[in-house]
């Protein structure tokens, strides 16, 4: 699947300044008027639930311990999807092959490589790591939360401020006193995904209400109307008319018949809406997708598979955000509760602590952030920690979403510079 390129213009250099592009229904047509944005940023969160292998998925080109760690399941630089071309061009890693439509979203200026994120003192046990990425917090809260639901608690009030897609509460969601996380659960075998009726399944309605408007058009005729209210009308019906013989429908690209594929499309549907969610959140896979300790490999494998349904969604997605004008408010961020070790089992990777964070969307600087990997790191039993992933979290809440980040990141820890991620 490929996504459509859209290159960045001075309008993004700030998101303070931009103007989205704003879509008007009429009839079954969506109109683009260019109308100044009505809501601010939102985040869509996709975790990698099992520890997501950052080394095999942004590969280092240049590093021979990489190699040598890794017999196994090393992807040679050639295998990989270069990233050396574009605004943030550079030749030092690869992508795993598994992602196509990331790499040409890099390659546009899109996406941003958050390396060795994590947090002091990592604890390498899946619940007690995703414990500490959902609180945002390593030691537990009284009474313990998410950050989420801070953050809700204090910014955004309305039940479908947050959204829980395909799944329950986790503890991102869990502690606050806002009324709850408005949850959907679309299960694709049963259920349809989160809809809102349109025009364009019911082209019955778009001939009623063309007749309703030819009618009123022909009583704005008639004598006796106020001259200003004949005008309107007349005029109303006449770019009726013209829009809906010559503005074509707009239809949404194919999502996936994933789990995944289904979550983003609701997504969408509630955005095209105009609904005020402001963080979605979904799991990019089944529980121990990215958990690779064995069959993992390198080009293809476990690994490979999980990777290739997280992009093929976010293809769909990306396109999709796009094309409905939403794009420049958009940064879709994609973390894992830890890395895996530099050093391959027989067929796998074992648990680590540095790991990778992706932001992806217009709102979003591209290119490579956090200390390049070195032979030293790569050499080591795991690579370091050296970037706070509550460092990005506060980023993405005091520049995107334009809130002040300190009352919900509270405990006390090594902050760092902004990263300047977030245009």
């Amino acid at each position: 699947m490929t996504v459509p390129t859209v290159m960045k213009g001075p309008a993004q250099i700030s998101r303070r300044d931009f103007l989205s592009t704003g879509a008007a229904f009429l009839a079954a047509s969506h109109l683009e008027l260019g109308l100044p944005r009505t809501t601010d940023g939102f985040i869509t969160l996709i975790n990698l639930v099992g520890g997501n292998d950052a080394l095999n998925t942004l590969v280092p080109t240049r590093l021979q311990a990489y190699a040598l760690q890794r017999p196994a399941i090393a992807i040679a630089p050639a295998a990989g999807l270069p990233l050396d071309t574009g605004p943030f061009a550079n030749s030092d890693y690869v992508l795993h092959p598994a992602m196509p439509a990331l790499a040409s979203l890099y390659r546009a200026g899109f996406v941003a490589f958050v390396r060795t994120v994590g947090y002091a003192g990592a604890n390498m046990s899946h619940f007690s790591s995703q414990d500490v990425w959902s609180r945002g917090a390593v030691t537990p809260t009284q009474p313990d939360s998410g950050w989420i639901a801070r953050y809700k608690d204090l910014y955004a009030p309305e039940a479908i401020n947050v959204v829980a897609l395909g799944l329950g509460q986790q503890l991102d969601f869990r502690g606050g006193t806002t009324p709850s996380t408005f949850s959907l659960i679309p299960d694709p075998s049963t259920l349809p995904p989160y809809t809102f009726t349109g025009d364009l399944p019911f082209r019955a309605n778009d001939r009623l209400r063309f007749q309703v408007a030819e009618q009123v058009a022909l009583r704005a005729r008639a004598v006796g109307l106020p001259e200003r209210a004949r005008v309107a009308q007349l005029a109303m019906w006449d770019q009726f008319r013209e829009l809906r013989g010559t503005t074509p429908p707009v239809v949404p690209p194919a999502y996936p018949g994933t789990s995944l594929g289904s979550v983003l499309s609701s997504s969408a549907e509630m955005l095209r809406a105009a609904r005020p969610v402001k963080i979605f959140y979904a799991l990019g896979g089944q529980a121990d997708a990215f958990d690779t300790h064995y069959d993992q490999g390198g080009v293809v494998g476990r690994h490979a598979e999980s990777l290739a349904v997280v992009d093929a969604a976010l293809a769909a997605y990306a396109a999709d955000l796009q094309q409905m004008g939403v794009w420049n408010r958009a940064v879709i961020v994609l973390f894992s509760e830890f890395g895996r070790r530099n050093a391959s089992t027989s067929t796998g990777t074992d648990h680590g602590t540095g790991g990778l964070m992706i932001l992806i969307g217009g709102a979003v600087r591209g290119g490579m952030y956090g200390p390049d990997l070195t032979e030293e790191a790569v050499s080591a039993f795991t690579l370091p920690m050296l970037v706070d992933f509550r460092t990005v979290y506060e980023e993405l809440l005091s520049r995107h979403l334009e809130v002040d980040s300190a009352p919900v990141f509270t405990e006390t820890y090594n902050r760092q510079p902004s990263l300047g991620v977030i245009l």
